[in-house]
């Protein structure tokens, strides 16, 4: 993918990151129930949001998470695949990967000390990484 669409895209994340509350947004809750007015409740992570923001290109998938339990989620290569990031980048962007937190017990554990401001300066960490790739 060319650099300036993946700069765009990013750029449009962000975007729409911004314009969320706090509340909104928390890595530590797994969603387990679908919400057309909120997209599906508090987001775990911001891949939640993705059918919201670009219903052309993402859609929920309900999946089996636990015995009996339900979570909506969108598929982690198709969003990788819309960025144009690698594996790494993307774990970094929507999963808080590479954050020196307190207390690394489990996904769960970890992410629940990423906030939205955190995850905001990431996506424009990589944002300016690109442009200045782009620029070289």
């Amino acid at each position: 993918m060319e650099n300036k669409l993946i700069i765009e895209r990013l750029q449009l994340t962000i975007d729409n990151l911004k314009k969320l509350k706090p509340e909104q947004f928390n890595y530590a809750e797994i969603v387990t129930k679908f919400d057309e007015t909120k997209g599906c409740g508090t987001v775990c992570c911001v891949m939640g949001f993705y059918p919201v923001w670009y219903k052309e290109s993402f859609k929920y998938r309900k999946i089996k998470s636990g015995v009996s339990t339900f979570m909506y989620t969108v598929d982690n290569k198709e969003v990788e695949s819309y960025h144009g990031i690698t594996s790494f980048e993307f774990f970094s962007l929507f999963y808080g990967y590479g954050l020196a937190v307190p207390k690394l017990d489990s996904i769960v554990t970890m992410s629940e000390y990423v906030s939205l401001y955190e995850v905001i300066d990431r996506f424009e960490i990589l944002k300016v990484y690109y442009e200045n790739k782009y620029n070289d």
